[in-house]
């Protein structure tokens, strides 16, 4: 009987939840979730549901009794707040289906919130008045930085970073739970905002002060010598003594406490971002042991920081939380109307998806967590829609697990793993056609989504699309290679999205059969890594069938490495698009690119193919040029000569001998008629293999800023993969729209003139979005790119001599301290970063082949912008340089 009862009470329910009943337009059935409701209640608009879980449960109770209803379920989700408490698990018995999906939406017109954090007003935070501390602030900031004690608005010590595991270990990447899996770089980290800007710890250097709606450059110290590296080269892994290291920074004499010190930036790789907590800091010694060793150690000359330092408190945006839980902040604007933000959460996903299919999640707004916000893994067709997901630790949507790339391959060919590889992971593991669409992603601690799909070995497409998005400041607490958006896997469509003052890349990762267009670009200033660039495609072993096009790229930050090839010519770094590892068949072409430093890696590949073709580049460095050095390497050097005559020496990246298997001939045919080709020739000297041409170099203001000259008549194109042609370069405007008002829409005539298809502008970015640009302008104290020499004319037996700039930095009366390395070729100049305020030396030398010797001077030029005094300085040591210091006006 009770039974019965029971069933007769869902069935009523189920006829209060079809639409006729429910007076609402949604087909299938309906129901409600409040702020106000219960999930006792029966789900319907007077009775609501209160949580997200209640209704899936409610749901799971609906397709038990009676299966899904025709046209599925609806769960409409009213405006208000949310309290995110614990993680929402979906499985396969929560899925919908074709002709029935489960959605959960907004109310029509209104706005769920759902969040993780805690509100402070900022009206309650109060100038400083502990005479101790005020003494510790700088005389400047004394008066600006606010406070409120946390501990009284409700947030425990548990909730600070200082309780963590992480913190106590020393290393703030150190994570391994198995949740994570590839996030296992990452930890849930409390961050800080006001309002929707985004706050980072007190630090020196400090960040150059900027507004919020652009990227501040970084900057950076030098490891000046290193006591400990705490790492084996050979195995990459930690040798197990302590990492130590010298520092030359007076000002830590100055810091009364330093128990909770973090050092971060580049310390070993310069590619690799680190993070970790000094255990001891010796103001004596001027030495810096840290408590556990961060990723590649530490390494002589990579670039650290000083942060979560509360004398360093001194710059707008910067904060400091103390052990007895005072917040300390500068803040970015009036605080009378703002509301300071802590992010508090720290599971590791709000909602986690296995195996579901036919699920929706549309029109809601996810903050303040310090992990992800979804994860996607299996199933089929499920979509995130015109959500909000802003400030917040890791990832916004994480789709699939992990996807082998095939240099994962390429390491076990030849054994009897190569197949278990192969079968172990389908395209269906990760999850079919999954869609992201019309999101906005804001103050992303590292990625608005972290997307792996299909299979790589059997070359299987997920279908996974990512489009119609804003991504905008991503990589707040990771940008290495974790920043906006990354692809791993098969078959993924990025389509009309814009990603706006990426941290770090705007796109990285791995990928085959994908595509990249109409995007729009701005101000991924890459200001972390060395090596890296806005798109970086990287350790695939073959890009087939990616496709970079119908893109526009612009405003691309510098911080004086783009603007010259650094030794080892990486042609990755800081441009619109660049595939690491000199791997072939990737595609660059169809886009617009303006004021970006250095375009895409290989543009003129000597060793492998590549495509690029009917772009137009307005005022950027590097378009179609390769060092003559590198060339020469490959041509007649050690290096290049032996790479394409026996398949034993092919590096991993060439999938050793894995194109003559018979899976590798019928997936990858391109690859096995390349590689077949390379190995018939036999020749110590590859001709360029790329097709280039159709592509427009233009500079508006009439001079040539950087190289950007066409590959030397000497060098041979290949007969089989190249085409180089119709490349014009131009001075002044060719036919823009309005290229006053930055509207570089190439008009018809002008395509016709020079043979090439002009890219629609109107069909680029995110739908509706107003164009952005970067205000270069209002930065009130950039890093100079400071010219170190003009006018060089080198005149070397064989070639042109590669010229060491070497900068160094007064850190201390009597202290110069390395700071940075630039090369100059021929004729060009040679760029560097320097702060204001700083005092700098430059020292010319030739190569290591070479003697030291002085290749130029400025005595008696005009200062650059921003330099009072410029004065060509004495020989010293047989090292001719000059100093001059930067000063505010």
């Amino acid at each position: 009987m009770k039974r019965f009862s029971s069933l007769s009470l869902l069935i009523v329910l189920l006829l209060s939840l079809l639409p006729g009943c429910a007076n609402d337009t949604a087909k299938g059935a309906v129901l409600y979730i409040a702020p106000n409701g219960s999930d006792k209640n029966n789900g319907t608009k007077s009775s609501p549901l209160a949580t997200v879980a209640g209704a899936r449960d409610r749901i799971r109770e609906i397709k038990d009794a009676s299966g899904l209803p025709e046209g599925g379920v609806t769960v409409y989700i009213r405006g208000g707040a949310y309290r995110i408490t614990e993680t929402v698990h979906f499985g396969e018995a929560d899925s919908g289906d074709v002709s029935a999906p489960v959605s959960y939406t907004a109310y029509p017109g209104e706005t769920p919130v759902f969040t993780g954090g805690s509100y402070i007003k900022g009206r309650d935070f109060t100038n400083v008045a502990d005479a101790g501390t005020l003494a510790r602030l700088s005389p400047e900031a004394r008066e600006k930085v606010l406070c409120c004690d946390l501990f009284k608005n409700g947030v425990k010590f548990s909730d600070l970073d200082y309780s963590k595991d992480y913190w106590r270990a020393g290393n703030l990447r150190e994570h391994e739970s198995e949740e994570y899996r590839d996030n296992r770089y990452f930890v849930p980290r409390m961050q800080v905002f006001i309002d929707d800007d985004a706050l980072y710890l007190a630090r020196y250097p400090n960040k150059s002060e900027g507004i919020f709606e652009e990227n501040p450059y970084n900057q950076y110290l030098r490891i000046p010598d290193v006591i400990e590296t705490g790492f084996d080269p050979v195995t990459e892994q930690p040798n197990g003594r302590q990492c130590a290291f010298k520092t030359y920074e007076d000002r830590i004499k100055g810091w009364q406490t330093r128990d909770d010190v973090i050092i971060f930036g580049m310390t070993g790789w310069e590619f690799f971002q680190t993070e970790a907590v000094a255990d001891k800091i010796d103001p004596e010694a001027m030495t810096v042991t840290l408590r556990a060793t961060p990723t590649s150690g530490v390494q002589g000359g990579s670039r650290y920081a000083f942060a979560n330092v509360l004398e360093e408190l001194d710059r707008p945006g910067e904060y400091y939380i103390d052990r007895a839980g005072t917040l300390y902040l500068y803040p970015t604007k009036d605080m009378r109307d703002a509301t300071v933000k802590l992010s508090l959460f720290d599971g590791n996903y709000v909602i986690n998806s296995q195996d579901a299919s036919f699920l929706t999640f549309s029109g809601l707004t996810f903050e303040l967590t310090k992990g992800s916000i979804f994860w996607i893994n299996g199933g089929k067709s499920c979509t995130v829609e015109n959500c909000t997901l802003k400030n917040y630790g890791i990832d916004g949507v994480r789709l699939g697990e992990w996807v082998l790339n095939t240099s994962n391959y390429a390491d076990v060919y030849g054994t009897g793993e190569f197949q278990r590889y192969l079968d172990e992971r389908s395209a269906a593991v990760n999850g079919i056609n999954h869609r992201i669409s019309g999101c906005t992603f804001l103050n992303t601690g590292c990625c608005a989504a972290l997307i792996n799909s299909g299979h790589t070995g059997y070359r299987e497409s997920g279908g996974a699309v990512f489009e119609n998005n804003t991504v905008k400041h991503s990589g707040l607490i990771g940008s290495c290679y974790f920043s906006g958006l990354v692809l791993n896997g098969c078959g993924i469509t990025v389509k009309n999205n814009s990603f706006l003052f990426c941290r770090g890349q705007a796109i990285n990762g791995s990928a085959i059969d994908t595509e990249i267009i109409y995007n729009e670009f701005c101000d991924s200033p890459c200001d972390m890594a060395e090596d890296t660039g806005t798109i970086y495609l990287n350790y695939q072993g073959q890009n087939d069938g990616v496709k970079i096009r119908h893109n526009y790229f612009h405003d691309v930050t510098s911080r004086g490495y783009g603007n010259v090839y650094a030794a080892g010519f990486d042609f990755a770094r800081r441009g619109a698009a660049g595939y690491d590892n000199a791997q072939p068949f990737h595609d660059f072409s169809y886009n617009v690119v303006y004021n970006v430093p250095c375009v895409c890696s290989n543009p003129m590949s000597p060793i492998s193919p590549s495509t690029t073709i009917n772009n137009v580049f307005i005022d950027c460095d590097y378009v179609l040029d390769y060092p003559d050095e590198f060339i020469r390497d490959w041509y007649h050097g050690e290096s290049g000569s032996e790479i394409v005559k026996t398949e034993n020496t092919l590096p991993k990246y060439y999938l050793n001998g894995m194109y003559k298997d018979r899976l590798w001939r019928e997936k990858y045919p391109e690859h096995y008629e390349y590689y077949k080709y390379m190995e018939s020739e036999k020749t110590d000297m590859r001709p360029v293999m790329a097709q280039v041409y159709n592509n427009i170099i233009v500079y508006l203001e009439g001079r040539m800023s950087g190289r950007a000259t066409e590959l030397p008549e000497e060098v041979a194109v290949d007969t089989k993969y190249g085409r180089v042609e119709n490349n014009h370069f131009l001075y002044g405007d060719p036919g823009f729209a309005d290229a006053a008002k930055y509207d570089f829409q190439l008009s018809e005539s002008a395509a016709a003139e020079y043979g090439v298809e002009r890219l629609d502008m109107s069909a680029v970015g995110a739908p509706g979005l107003i164009r952005p640009r970067r205000l270069s302008e209002l930065y009130k104290d950039p890093l100079r790119a400071v010219p170190a020499a003009k006018n060089i004319n080198v005149e070397v037996p064989g070639g042109r001599q590669l010229v060491i700039v070497s900068l160094w930095r007064l850190a201390a009366p009597g202290v110069w301290v390395w700071q940075f390395d630039s090369p100059i070729v021929g004729d060009q100049a040679a760029w560097f970063p320097a702060r204001p305020g700083g005092t700098y030396t430059a020292y010319f030398h030739g190569d290591n082949a070479h003697y030291p010797q002085f290749m130029g001077g400025l005595a008696g030029e005009t200062p650059p912008e921003g330099v009072e005094t410029f004065a060509v300085g004495p020989d010293q040591d047989s090292w001719d340089y000059f100093k001059f210091e930067l000063r505010r006006r």
